[in-house]
């Protein structure tokens, strides 16, 4: 279980990166006003599901 959901934040991960990547860190909202894509929030929160996991299963590198 914890291996799947490493799979799955990485997966969502990368898909928040590449519409990040496509349409820009910043989007402006109906007032006009820039905000944070979305997107950086998920990607953001699933790398620390995945580094969680990944600790979990006792995979993740040390800290230096």
């Amino acid at each position: 279980a914890l291996l799947r959901a490493a799979c799955e934040a990485s997966d969502r991960a990368q898909q928040a990166r590449a519409m990040i990547v496509k349409d820009g860190m910043v989007s402006t909202d109906r007032f006009g006003q820039r905000k944070p894509h979305p997107a950086v929030g998920i990607e953001r929160d699933a790398r620390t599901q995945l580094l969680a996991a990944l600790r979990a299963l006792k995979l993740a590198p040390e800290p230096l």
